[in-house]
Protein backbone atom coordinates (compact mmCIF):
# COMPACT_ATOMS: atom_id res chain seq x y z
CA UNK A 1 0.00 0.00 0.00
CA UNK A 2 1.32 3.45 -0.59
CA UNK A 3 2.04 6.23 2.01
CA UNK A 4 -0.94 7.78 2.46
CA UNK A 5 -2.91 4.33 2.96
CA UNK A 6 -0.25 2.90 5.66
CA UNK A 7 -1.01 5.92 7.35
CA UNK A 8 -5.03 5.84 7.36
CA UNK A 9 -4.71 2.35 8.15
CA UNK A 10 -2.14 3.54 11.12
CA UNK A 11 -4.71 6.48 12.35
CA UNK A 12 -7.39 3.70 11.91
CA UNK A 13 -6.00 1.41 14.09
CA UNK A 14 -4.87 3.61 16.56
CA UNK A 15 -8.17 4.95 17.19
CA UNK A 16 -9.68 0.88 17.50
CA UNK A 17 -7.32 0.25 19.89
CA UNK A 18 -7.30 3.11 22.29
CA UNK A 19 -10.48 1.04 24.12
CA UNK A 20 -8.20 -2.15 24.67
CA UNK A 21 -5.37 0.18 26.00
CA UNK A 22 -7.98 1.59 28.58
CA UNK A 23 -9.03 -1.51 29.49
CA UNK A 24 -6.33 -3.07 30.07
CA UNK A 25 -4.92 0.51 31.99
CA UNK A 26 -7.81 -0.24 34.02
CA UNK A 27 -6.81 -3.85 35.02
CA UNK A 28 -3.23 -2.87 35.46
CA UNK A 29 -2.46 -5.36 32.73
CA UNK A 30 0.64 -5.30 30.22
CA UNK A 31 -0.93 -5.23 26.64
CA UNK A 32 1.40 -4.19 23.78
CA UNK A 33 0.28 -3.76 20.37
CA UNK A 34 1.71 -3.76 17.25
CA UNK A 35 0.61 -3.36 13.34
CA UNK A 36 1.57 -4.71 10.16
CA UNK A 37 0.36 -3.72 6.99
CA UNK A 38 1.66 -5.36 4.01
CA UNK A 39 -0.02 -7.29 0.76
CA UNK A 40 0.69 -10.44 2.18
CA UNK A 41 -0.94 -10.20 5.35
CA UNK A 42 -1.99 -13.82 6.78
CA UNK A 43 2.01 -14.84 6.54
CA UNK A 44 3.22 -11.47 7.89
CA UNK A 45 1.12 -11.22 10.75
CA UNK A 46 2.43 -14.91 11.76
CA UNK A 47 6.29 -13.89 10.93
CA UNK A 48 5.42 -10.91 13.41
CA UNK A 49 4.08 -12.92 16.23
CA UNK A 50 7.14 -15.58 15.79
CA UNK A 51 9.68 -12.14 16.18
CA UNK A 52 8.00 -10.57 18.93
CA UNK A 53 7.03 -13.64 20.38
CA UNK A 54 3.45 -12.55 21.99
CA UNK A 55 1.10 -14.81 24.72
CA UNK A 56 -1.56 -14.25 22.66
CA UNK A 57 -2.77 -12.40 19.27
CA UNK A 58 -6.09 -10.92 18.74
CA UNK A 59 -7.34 -9.98 15.41
CA UNK A 60 -10.18 -7.95 14.11
CA UNK A 61 -11.91 -9.31 10.72
CA UNK A 62 -14.94 -7.04 9.53
CA UNK A 63 -15.49 -6.68 6.23
CA UNK A 64 -15.81 -3.33 5.23
CA UNK A 65 -12.25 -2.98 6.15
CA UNK A 66 -9.21 -1.93 3.62
CA UNK A 67 -7.74 -5.28 4.76
CA UNK A 68 -10.31 -7.12 4.41
CA UNK A 69 -9.01 -9.36 0.98
CA UNK A 70 -6.11 -10.09 2.66
CA UNK A 71 -5.05 -13.68 0.95
CA UNK A 72 -1.90 -15.84 1.66
CA UNK A 73 0.98 -16.44 -0.41
CA UNK A 74 1.11 -19.90 1.11
CA UNK A 75 -1.96 -22.49 1.71
CA UNK A 76 -3.42 -21.46 5.15
CA UNK A 77 -3.42 -25.18 6.30
CA UNK A 78 0.56 -24.65 5.65
CA UNK A 79 0.42 -21.16 7.65
CA UNK A 80 -1.48 -22.04 10.53
CA UNK A 81 -0.17 -25.56 11.11
CA UNK A 82 2.82 -24.28 13.85
CA UNK A 83 1.46 -20.83 15.22
CA UNK A 84 3.52 -19.47 17.04
CA UNK A 85 1.25 -18.06 20.06
CA UNK A 86 -2.41 -18.93 20.70
CA UNK A 87 -4.44 -16.38 18.16
CA UNK A 88 -8.20 -15.13 18.39
CA UNK A 89 -9.63 -13.76 15.59
CA UNK A 90 -12.70 -11.72 15.74
CA UNK A 91 -15.63 -11.01 12.61
CA UNK A 92 -17.37 -7.99 13.76
CA UNK A 93 -21.34 -9.99 13.64
CA UNK A 94 -22.65 -7.05 15.82
CA UNK A 95 -21.07 -8.58 18.55
CA UNK A 96 -22.92 -9.06 21.90
CA UNK A 97 -21.00 -9.92 25.19
CA UNK A 98 -23.89 -10.27 27.19
CA UNK A 99 -23.63 -14.30 26.63
CA UNK A 100 -20.82 -16.62 25.57
CA UNK A 101 -20.65 -19.60 24.30
CA UNK A 102 -18.03 -21.97 24.47
CA UNK A 103 -18.36 -25.24 22.57
CA UNK A 104 -15.18 -28.00 24.26
CA UNK A 105 -14.38 -31.41 23.76
CA UNK A 106 -11.56 -30.64 25.55
CA UNK A 107 -7.80 -29.58 24.20
CA UNK A 108 -5.80 -25.94 23.85
CA UNK A 109 -8.41 -24.43 21.45
CA UNK A 110 -10.98 -25.41 24.02
CA UNK A 111 -8.62 -23.62 27.07
CA UNK A 112 -8.15 -20.65 25.00
CA UNK A 113 -11.94 -20.28 24.35
CA UNK A 114 -12.53 -20.65 28.11
CA UNK A 115 -9.68 -18.36 29.39
CA UNK A 116 -11.40 -15.55 26.69
CA UNK A 117 -14.69 -16.49 28.38
CA UNK A 118 -13.50 -15.91 32.10
CA UNK A 119 -11.99 -12.46 30.46
CA UNK A 120 -15.06 -11.43 28.92
CA UNK A 121 -17.16 -13.14 32.37
CA UNK A 122 -14.92 -10.70 34.36
CA UNK A 123 -14.99 -7.21 32.18
CA UNK A 124 -18.29 -7.54 30.78
CA UNK A 125 -20.70 -9.38 33.15
CA UNK A 126 -21.32 -12.02 29.95
CA UNK A 127 -23.78 -14.96 31.19
CA UNK A 128 -21.00 -17.83 30.27
CA UNK A 129 -22.37 -21.25 28.59
CA UNK A 130 -20.47 -24.42 28.02
CA UNK A 131 -21.46 -27.04 25.56
CA UNK A 132 -20.11 -30.69 25.28
CA UNK A 133 -21.58 -32.86 22.73
CA UNK A 134 -21.45 -36.90 23.15
CA UNK A 135 -23.03 -39.54 20.20
CA UNK A 136 -25.69 -40.63 21.97
CA UNK A 137 -27.58 -40.51 24.92
CA UNK A 138 -25.98 -43.57 26.59
CA UNK A 139 -22.95 -41.04 26.86
CA UNK A 140 -24.61 -38.58 28.36
CA UNK A 141 -23.52 -38.98 31.93
CA UNK A 142 -19.94 -39.33 30.86
CA UNK A 143 -20.31 -35.70 28.92
CA UNK A 144 -22.11 -34.32 32.50
CA UNK A 145 -19.21 -35.73 34.35
CA UNK A 146 -16.60 -34.06 31.85
CA UNK A 147 -17.93 -30.98 31.34
CA UNK A 148 -18.18 -30.76 35.44
CA UNK A 149 -14.56 -31.34 35.94
CA UNK A 150 -13.47 -29.51 32.88
CA UNK A 151 -15.57 -26.22 33.72
CA UNK A 152 -14.10 -26.70 37.16
CA UNK A 153 -10.31 -26.79 35.65
CA UNK A 154 -10.88 -23.78 33.68
CA UNK A 155 -12.77 -21.71 36.61
CA UNK A 156 -16.15 -21.54 34.84
CA UNK A 157 -17.74 -23.56 37.74
CA UNK A 158 -20.66 -21.31 37.73
CA UNK A 159 -21.34 -21.32 33.94
CA UNK A 160 -24.12 -23.26 32.57
CA UNK A 161 -23.21 -26.27 31.41
CA UNK A 162 -25.03 -28.46 28.40
CA UNK A 163 -24.61 -31.57 27.10
CA UNK A 164 -25.88 -32.36 23.61
CA UNK A 165 -25.95 -36.15 22.94
CA UNK A 166 -27.48 -35.51 19.26
CA UNK A 167 -23.13 -36.52 18.04
CA UNK A 168 -23.48 -33.21 15.94
CA UNK A 169 -21.47 -30.99 16.87
CA UNK A 170 -21.93 -28.06 14.46
CA UNK A 171 -25.88 -28.30 14.72
CA UNK A 172 -25.23 -28.22 18.43
CA UNK A 173 -23.39 -25.11 18.58
CA UNK A 174 -25.56 -23.46 15.87
CA UNK A 175 -28.82 -24.20 17.79
CA UNK A 176 -27.14 -23.39 21.42
CA UNK A 177 -25.40 -20.08 20.14
CA UNK A 178 -29.21 -19.58 18.83
CA UNK A 179 -30.45 -19.54 21.90
CA UNK A 180 -27.78 -17.21 23.12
Amino acid sequence: PGQRQRERIREESDRLMEPLREVAEGYDAGLRTSMVITNRSFEEVFNAARRTDPDLVVMGWDDDRLWSDARAERPLTELTSRLPSDFLVVKDRGLDLSRVLVATAGGPNSELGAEVAGMIETVAGAAVSLLHVVDDPAEREAGETFLSEWALDQGLSDAERIVDDSGDVEAAIEREAGEN
